[in-house]
């Protein structure tokens, strides 16, 4: 991991009656955790990028760690701040990550600005959903708050739904 500063961080919730494993994952000093809920086939990924990462290191170690999942979930969710601004298709970085994703079989469930300024409006906190059991049980969230610079994401999942 890399040494902390103002503008990084990692903070995930979990649901107090859920049961999970966690486990710190090396992603080019990207902080990332990996948390597989117990008594299901749920892996999600939560990782903050910080700008000071090259893009195109992220996206080689972001491959070789997508690479390697096992096949044993029916979900995989891959969210967080990744500073890649997804409504800027134009970038050769912002055109690299996506077909990635896409190749790995994940779907963007967010395309609405998570970033909001007087000059730019961006998409660089993301939600990826692999669902070998349909995306009609899910629903994406942004939540336009001032708590912070960014607008929380998230993404529900309703059990029994597919």
């Amino acid at each position: 991991m890399q040494d902390l500063s103002i503008a990084d961080g990692l903070i995930v919730y979990v649901k107090k009656d859920l049961q999970f494993i966690h486990r710190v994952v090396d992603i080019s000093e990207v902080n990332a955790l990996e948390i597989n809920l117990n008594n299901t086939k749920i892996r999600i990924l939560a990782a903050y990028r910080n700008q000071s990462v090259r893009e195109s290191d992220f996206l080689i170690s972001f491959r070789s760690y997508l690479e390697g999942l096992d096949g044993d979930c029916d979900v995989d969710i891959t969210k967080g701040d990744m500073n890649i601004d997804i409504l800027d298709t134009v970038g050769d970085d912002t055109q690299d990550y996506l077909m990635l994703m896409s190749e790995m079989g994940f779907t963007s469930c967010i395309y609405l600005p998570t970033r909001v300024t007087k000059i730019s409006k961006t998409c660089i906190d993301h939600v990826f959903l692999k669902n070998e059991i349909g995306l009609e049980g899910c629903l994406p969230v942004v939540s336009k708050t001032s708590l912070t610079d960014h607008f929380p994401v998230s993404l529900q999942i309703f059990p029994g739904k597919n």
